[in-house]
């Protein structure tokens, strides 16, 4: 399966950012919002790092939010977010959830909108959607081992 063409299609406006940029010359009528996947090779920089990659694989999957617009009677894709990356085989999923949960939050979205978007990353990955007692859970764990 080709991962770099994935796309997971939401269908509601998309009040992240409330106005068009200045090289998108006209308004937007509606959008479509994507939870867009990208397969990349892990380039790490440390020994420790490149040791792992090598025995566990070296590709993942990179999470990022667009949405489509019309411009010109012309489809474009506008980035809006980058979610995160999980390991190919999802070995690494806490973590991913933690950062997910947290671009998100940074995001204004509404209730709805945030619902969607992490029930069609779960459809992607697998498992479930976390709880906020779990994902705090793992937020004391990572804070203990960073020190």
């Amino acid at each position: 399966m080709n991962w770099s063409r994935c796309f997971e299609p939401l269908q509601f406006p998309c009040s992240v950012l409330n106005t068009p940029r200045a090289h998108f010359g006209t308004l937007r009528t509606s959008t479509t919002m994507f939870v867009r996947w990208q397969q990349y090779k892990s380039r790490a920089k440390s020994r420790r790092l490149r040791a792992f990659r090598k025995k566990h694989g070296q590709h993942r999957l990179r999470a990022m939010l667009v949405e489509t617009v019309r411009i010109d009677g012309k489809p474009h894709q506008r980035y809006l977010a980058y979610l995160g990356s999980v390991q190919a085989d999802r070995r690494d999923r806490p973590r991913f959830w933690y950062d997910v949960t947290r671009k998100l939050d940074q995001c204004r979205l509404s209730r709805e909108e945030r619902n969607r978007i992490k029930s069609a990353i779960a459809k992607k990955i697998g498992g479930k959607v976390p709880t906020k007692a779990a994902l705090k859970k793992f937020e004391r764990r990572r804070a203990k081992l960073m020190g």
